[in-house]
């Protein structure tokens, strides 16, 4: 049980209690200002503490209590012959407690009991003036019963159920409350990691493409200053380029939906990405059909692939051979990127380990696989996506 739900119970216990005491002073004042016995005074007063005791100590236990006060109540009437004792004032706080403490079935049952006896009792105990209109005493008996033990019996158990309701609304905005806030943490996750791995093949291929066109430069500028200048060139390009992809992402992230975004690489892009890596390894070749169709998706997770697999193959094996082989066989596209051993001392530009599990990523994203490993003493990126993929739904940036 909730905390407010608790709460509520709590605050109608203590309304319970003190209606008892209200119930039972006002039922002490009625019968010492009646014309009853001292003997009947007695018997009053003698129910109206034990009612008050058994709704106090017994508050948890309700229908142990009514049974010891109903007992009570049928034992006097039937001694005094008097069944308009069983219009007893403290059954109202203890039957109303007695329908919101217990199951509708078991409060139920009871408050049937307790009007059934109710009736007998009003047609076996013949009232003091005589046994005339007996035969009315059974009506009288049932709305009698139905008043004091019948109605707040209603009332306690249309209380509990409206209760249990409510708590089982506020469990169940709580639970898509929580529901809710993990489904916003795992897209803001997910947006994360697609932002990452953007920025990271941005920013990755781009600033070790700056890095290494500087070191070449600067190592050729003693010796072909025209080489150098070309470099030099190209690594300012190079820098334009990355900035302008870097100031795209920030807008997008800053703006969110609403920003306007650049067309996104595709396919058709890949031969000026191998033009401009042959400014750092002249020696890249290239095997692809001419203007293949393939989805905007798929020919962005083409392109960032060859991209991150020509940054590798720069930053860890500085002058080997590359080899971009594209085919399309049965609606799926392989794509493998092999380079072979280093001719030339490693850049020392260390990587962050987010690409190859950026590649994969894509890939799996578009129901194809990536495999990357050690190939005839190089390195091998091989990839396999299905041509249309991505085609029902929009593109997100990273080609999701």
């Amino acid at each position: 049980m909730s905390r407010g739900a608790a709460e509520r119970v709590n605050q109608q216990l203590r309304q319970t209690v003190l209606a008892s005491f209200l119930v039972s002073l006002l039922n002490v004042l009625l019968v010492a200002n009646s014309e009853n016995s001292l003997a009947q005074i007695l018997w009053q007063i003698g129910l109206t503490v034990l009612g008050v005791v058994c709704t106090i100590i017994l508050i948890n236990r309700p229908v142990v209590a009514f049974a010891i006060v109903h007992t009570a109540v049928l034992v006097a009437a039937l001694t005094q012959q008097n069944p308009f004792v069983t219009q007893f004032l403290l059954y109202l706080p203890l039957c109303f407690w007695l329908g919101r403490r217990t199951r509708s079935r078991t409060s139920s049952v009871t408050a049937m009991i307790g009007l059934t006896t109710t009736i007998g009792a009003f047609v076996l105990a013949p009232v003091r003036t005589g046994s005339d209109g007996i035969a009315l005493l059974a009506p009288v008996g049932f709305v009698s019963g139905s008043l004091f033990i019948g109605a707040p019996t209603l009332v306690g158990a249309w209380m509990r159920i409206a209760n249990e309701r409510a708590v089982g609304v506020e469990t169940l905005l709580k639970a898509e409350r929580a529901e809710s806030e993990a489904r916003i943490a795992k897209a803001l996750e997910d947006e994360r990691g697609l932002m990452a791995r953007e920025l990271h093949d941005i920013a990755s291929h781009h600033m070790t493409a700056v890095l290494l066109d500087a070191r070449l430069a600067r190592r050729m500028l003693p010796g072909n200053p025209q080489r150098a200048a070309e470099l030099l060139e190209e690594l300012t390009r190079e820098a334009g380029s990355a900035s302008e992809s870097l100031h795209e992402v920030v807008g997008i992230l800053a703006a969110g939906s609403q920003a306007p975004t650049a067309p996104q690489p595709t396919l058709a892009d890949i031969p000026e990405l191998l033009r401009r890596a042959r400014a750092i390894n002249p020696d890249i070749g290239v095997a692809m059909p001419q203007d293949p169709k393939v989805s905007p998706a798929v020919g962005l997770a083409l392109y960032r692939i060859v991209q991150e697999s020509l940054t590798n193959a720069h930053r860890y094996a500085p002058g080997a051979p590359i080899m971009v082989d594209l085919t399309i066989k049965n609606g799926w596209m392989s794509l493998s990127v092999t380079n072979g051993l280093a001719t030339q001392p490693t850049s020392g530009i260390s990587g962050s380990g987010l690409g190859i599990q950026g590649m994969r990523m894509r890939c799996e994203l578009l129901g194809g696989t990536l495999t990357a490993g050690p190939h005839e003493g190089g390195w091998a990126v091989r990839a396999r996506l299905p041509q249309r993929a991505g085609e029902d739904g929009p593109t997100a940036l990273a080609g999701t």
